[in-house]
């Protein structure tokens, strides 16, 4: 499957690229893990739980993959969901000066729906970032990419900035 080892080239480039970040002798993070839920609206509706993880790419970008796991149906057959993606966002107000901050992205990922089998998918989302919280970021987000998708979750807060 050379999509699955595209996608392990992509993520070990997006670690490697995203070495921590040093101010003032602190370190931080290299990975900011979240957990997400996501529904597909399309000819194969789907809602998928899944884990993040995102690296700084510069001071507005993030790069982040993104493994789901759910089910799906069309016209009464349904069976297993799965995805992984690997998006960019640019984030608007990278150092939490608002409490709602919007963003875009945009990427590439693989679907597999037991119903209609493996496919990939290019993918463009709008989001929004809300106020830390227990040191987690609510964010939701809308988008295309197999199908009109609807997003929410939490991310880790990272120590400076979102």
């Amino acid at each position: 499957m050379r999509v699955w080892g595209a996608l392990a080239v992509a993520s070990s480039v997006m670690c490697a690229s995203g070495a921590a970040a040093q101010r003032g002798g602190e370190r931080e993070p290299l990975v900011q893990p979240g957990v997400r839920m996501d529904a597909f609206v399309s000819r194969i509706t789907a809602v998928q739980a899944g884990l993040e993880g995102s690296v700084v790419a510069g001071r507005y970008v993030r790069l982040g993959i993104v493994g789901a796991v759910g089910g799906s149906w069309r016209d009464g057959a349904s069976g297993v969901s799965a995805r992984s993606e690997l998006v960019g966002r640019f984030i608007v107000d990278p150092d939490f000066t608002a409490r709602w901050a919007p963003y875009a992205g945009a990427g590439l990922g693989v679907r597999y729906d037991r119903i209609a089998d493996w496919r990939g998918v290019l993918i463009a989302v709008i989001g929004l970032e809300g106020p830390a919280w227990s040191g987690a970021v609510p964010f939701m987000e809308v988008g295309y990419g197999g199908g009109t998708r609807i997003g929410i979750g939490v991310r880790k807060r990272r120590a400076r900035g979102r």
